[in-house]
Parts: C-alpha cells; structure tokens; sequence
C-alpha cells in the first residue's frame, strides 16, 4: 500500500510519498514563485533541498504584484478625493443649479478608478487559481510516477483539510485554491491509481499526533521531525537550518505528518 500526505499551500504546496512494501518514500515541493525568480536566500534553499533529494517543483506565477499593490495605495489615497468631488458636484447642484450630469460624470471617473484595480485584483486571483490547478496536475503525475516506480496503483491518501475557523482575505484564497489539490484523490482514478481511502485531517489533529500539542508551532513540529522523520540527509537539514528559513520545509515536515498521522507504526521503522 502507499500511503501520500499533502500539506495544501497557495505557495508551497508539499507532499510526502511512501510505500510501504519496499519502505521506498519521496518528498516533493511545489513551489509557486513571482514571476520565476527566487531571491538568493530562497534559492540557496531550494539548491539544500534538491542535494538532499527532495523533488522541486517551480511553478512561475507572472503577475506584477507591484502593480497590484501599487492599485491598492492608489486607491485608498484617491478614497478622500473621490468624496471631496462627489460632494463638491452635490453642491453646485444644489446651490448654483449645475445639471445631474455633472455628478453622473464625477461618479463614472471614480467608478472606472475602483474598476481599474478590481481588475488587476481579479487577474492576481484567477492567476493564483490557475497555478493550484497547475500544481494539482503535477502532483497526479509525481503519484502515478512513484505508484510504477513501486508496481503498485493501491493509496491511501491523508491531506490537510480547511481551517475554516481562520479569519482574512488568505484564509478565503487558501480555501478556494486548494480545493483543487483536495480533489486530487477524485482525479487520480483517471490516470489508473485506485484510493482506497481519503483522510481530511483538521491541522490540530496532526500537530498533537507529532508534538503532543495541537497548538504546535513550525518550530516544535520541524524539532519533532528530527526526532520521527526518517533518518536521511532531509531530516538532518532541518535540523541545522535556521527557524526563519523553514519556509518551504515546514510544509514538507506537515505532508510527512499527515502521512505519519495514519501509518505511524510502519513509518516509525525509518526513524
């Protein structure tokens, strides 16, 4: 049987494959960039976790943030301004008797302004949604890979399921976005993998399975991880790498949890 645990992410999606009739295991990182490029602290990351075998998957994602940010201030600072034309054409009207047209036309500047920056807001969005899809293909590919690779098309898979009791705008993108990574075990009948079973695990649930405390940080879940992950060169990483630099292996120490979080007694062995 292989056993996959998926750790959704809008920029780091992680996952962790194991077999267990031969023991054989892969970690794989997807890893979603603006506009391709890594800064050099990043890359230097990406360069340790390929050396210690973890498959990296780059994902360019081609939208100017810039811009879109530079929308949103452009925005907030033409709010006042907006009011004080708006009020400005009331005024005429009612005082010097300027026609409704004049409020129309101070309206429709203002309403092509907001639209301005709901469209580069959309195009920021629809192409974040495009890179999980594109990531969900990817990780039905790495599976059937390693499901040959293991002569074996029987899984059982454990993904992280929603935190729909977080609050904010990326709890909303991360819960749209990752939908497509969470139908993953739906698709992956089309390509001859047969899921046995799929486990929706509530994060808490898998940092007190690791740590012993639901509430667990990135810290105390990666130290776990040096004591129950599987003695290799990726294990001994996280062990020397600084806390601030976890990012993307956290996300590639909670896909192994999920995973641990259902078949802890044989992945035990590798420790």
């Amino acid at each position: 049987m292989i056993y996959i645990g998926i750790d959704p992410s809008l920029e780091s999606t992680a996952m962790f494959l194991f077999d267990s009739e031969t023991l054989s295991y892969e970690y794989h990182s997807f890893f979603v960039t603006h506009d391709g490029k890594l800064p050099r602290k990043r890359q230097k990351v990406i360069d340790e976790l390929k050396e210690c075998g973890v498959i990296v998957h780059i994902f360019a994602d081609n939208v100017d943030r810039t811009k879109v940010k530079h929308a949103k201030i452009k925005n907030d600072a033409n709010i006042k301004k907006q009011a004080n034309d708006i009020c400005a054409a009331i005024k005429d009207i009612l005082h010097e008797g300027s026609s409704i047209e004049k409020l129309e036309s101070v309206l429709d500047d203002a309403h092509k302004e907001d639209l301005n920056v709901y469209k580069m807001m959309a195009e920021n969005d629809l192409n974040r949604f495009c890179n999980m899809k594109s990531v969900a293909e990817h990780i039905i590919q790495a599976i059937s890979s390693f499901c040959s690779y293991c002569d074996s098309n029987q899984v059982v898979m454990a993904i992280e399921a929603p935190a729909y009791v977080a609050s904010g705008s990326s709890s909303v993108d991360l819960i749209a976005g990752c939908a497509f990574i969470r139908d993953v075990p739906n698709q992956l009948e089309t390509v001859g993998v047969a899921v046995n079973n799929t486990y929706m695990l509530p994060p808490t649930s898998v940092k007190k399975h690791a740590t012993g405390r639901g509430t667990a940080t990135k810290e105390e879940m990666c130290e776990a991880f040096t004591r129950k992950g599987p003695n290799d060169a990726f294990r001994e990483l996280v062990s020397t790498v600084a806390t601030k630099d976890y990012k993307p292996m956290d996300d590639i120490v909670d896909a192994y949890f999920m995973s641990y979080f259902i078949v802890d007694s044989i992945l035990s062995t590798l420790s």
